[in-house]
């Protein structure tokens, strides 16, 4: 089932960019770079929560990679955005996704149990 949601989600994406996947090349880099700007800064959170031995280390390291990934994504976006490499559609692409992530987040976080207790977005 997930295989053919992903399958429908591509088919959509080709369609969306007239079969052009070089245009989708900017797409997927603003996905990388989000992502990992979300779970740097997830782990940031996760220390400044679970302060164990070393925790400052940790929390200094996630905190530069999210502050580092996050500056990237800003330079692709604008960058890309501003020579028009990258389609106004694929940064509302790509942002219907997050919040979809997000939506999807907010609904299982009660059924997760102890791995999402007390944490909220």
């Amino acid at each position: 089932m997930i295989q053919r949601r992903a399958a429908t989600v591509a088919a959509l994406l080709l369609i969306g960019f007239n079969g052009d996947t070089h245009a989708l090349i900017p797409l997927y880099s603003v996905g990388v770079f989000m992502a990992f700007t979300l779970s740097q800064g997830g782990m940031v959170r996760h220390w400044l929560r679970d302060r164990v031995d070393g925790w400052r280390w940790r929390l200094s390291i996630n905190a530069i990679g999210a502050v580092m990934t996050g500056v990237v994504l800003v330079v692709v976006l604008v960058g890309k955005a501003a020579s028009a490499r990258i389609p106004f559609k694929a940064i509302r692409i790509a942002a219907a996704l997050l919040f979809a992530a997000l939506g999807v987040y907010a609904l299982l976080a009660p059924d997760l149990g102890g791995a999402a207790q007390g944490s909220s977005l």
